[in-house]
């Protein structure tokens, strides 16, 4: 039991890392307003492949309320790869006007060791914590060290799970997800509103990862909803995603469009290797370096960005609870969902970067102060779920207008 268990730990592990660990300079369309400066923040890719999110120090929070500090345990695979280095970046930004103290442990791929490394940090004391594993195993350790805990990105496998971990760890708050579905229904949607109506996806193979299929399912919808829209090849296997549209471009002379669970950059690499830039145009989630230039030869149709911000708000969900005990997710068994930045086109990949991918992250300690019931008594798990519901590309420029303004 205990290696099938160590076996879905590590298989979370890998999905939760291969949509994820991409390089991306934030500057591949050459608007050079994501360059990172001490002045204006930003993301950068060392030579051994290293990427670092840096932003600028926050204006303070406005408060009479005393902020108590906390030790909080962050936990990743890796914070030097995209997103690790958003989430730990956008947390830092809080930290200190929070008066927080967050502590990232790098957990690695090996599922036996970084439940070890997990166990042995909760000994030394921590009033919180925040990972991406949904599961027993996790919900245990903290439960039994006493440790409320928040999953950031991911989310329990199954109904029947949920409601095991809502059920019987009470420090178990729940977690925040983006709406993978409807990114999935909105990578058909573009594809079809630029003239592809003959389509291939690629995904991951079905009952491994709940995020996924939710894409999946989407993707499937959306193509459906249209009816001279076609899914006319699927590749589950996601080590030969790029290789098997080059493989499908050939067979089906006709596909004009692919959706792709997790748009890596080996794709759009097989697309200029094989010169189907014109003929074929892609969908998928993700920012990495080639977005900018696919969106402005018009090969990108659309991506989905903007996830780190699952950290930030599975931060005020601990907040909340850290502070007065609020419970800002009523339900655990039942996911915080929060959109993602949809992008369609090179203006709004140029917005994305300067507004939710250089100097500032999605929210200000402010804004995350504002999200607890502790600061505003007002404030309840249905205010934040309308939050999530209200968090797009134009939320985040007219919340920050000011911010980056010359």
């Amino acid at each position: 039991m205990k290696k099938i268990i160590a076996l879905l730990l590590a298989l979370a592990m890998v999905l939760s890392m291969a949509a994820c660990a991409q390089s991306d300079s934030g500057n591949s369309s050459g608007d050079d307003s994501s360059s990172s400066t001490a002045e204006t923040g930003g993301t950068t890719v060392a030579a051994d492949g290293t990427v670092t999110t840096e932003y600028k120090e926050s204006e303070g929070v406005t408060t009479d309320k005393e902020l108590p500090p906390f030790k909080v345990l962050v936990m990743y695979a890796s914070f030097t790869d995209k997103l690790g280095s958003q989430f730990k970046s956008s947390l830092e930004y809080l930290s200190k006007d929070l008066n927080v103290e967050f502590t990232f442990l790098e957990t690695g791929m090996d599922s036996d060791a970084s439940m070890t490394a997990v166990q042995a940090a909760l000994v030394t004391g921590y009033d919180g914590g925040i990972g991406v594993m949904a599961n027993e195993a996790y919900a245990k350790m903290f439960q039994d060290a006493g440790v409320p805990y928040v999953v950031s990105g991911g989310f329990p496998a199954t109904e029947e799970l949920a409601d095991t971990l809502e059920a019987n760890y009470d420090m178990y708050l729940g977690s925040v997800v983006v709406d993978d579905y409807a990114a999935g229904v909105n990578m058909a949607d573009a594809l079809y509103r630029d003239g592809c109506r003959n389509v291939m996806w690629n995904g991951f193979q079905r009952g491994l990862s709940g995020q996924h299929d939710q894409r999946t399912l989407g993707f499937a919808d959306g193509v459906a909803a249209h009816e001279d829209m076609n899914l006319i090849s699927e590749n589950f296997d996601y080590t030969t995603w790029a290789d098997g549209i080059a493989t499908a471009a050939a067979t089906y002379p006709e596909l004009d469009g692919v959706g792709c669970s997790a748009l890596m950059e080996n794709i759009y690499n097989t697309i200029d290797t094989e010169g189907l830039n014109g003929y074929i145009k892609l969908a998928g989630i993700d920012i990495t370096e080639s977005v900018g230039r696919f969106f402005e030869e018009g090969t990108l149709s659309y991506i989905a960005g903007g996830n780190y911000v699952t950290e930030m708000i599975a931060f005020a969900v601990l907040y909340n609870y850290l502070l007065d005990g609020t419970r800002i997710i009523a339900d655990p068994s039942e996911n915080l969902v929060f959109n993602n930045i949809d992008i369609n086109s090179f203006e709004e990949f140029n917005n994305y970067i300067k507004y939710l991918d250089s100097g500032i992250p999605a929210y200000t300690p402010q804004e995350i102060l504002e999200m607890t019931h502790y600061y505003d008594e007002s404030f309840d798990a249905e205010a934040m779920i309308e939050l999530g519901k209200q968090y797009t590309l134009d939320d985040v420029m007219t919340r920050h207008a000011d911010l980056f303004a010359e």
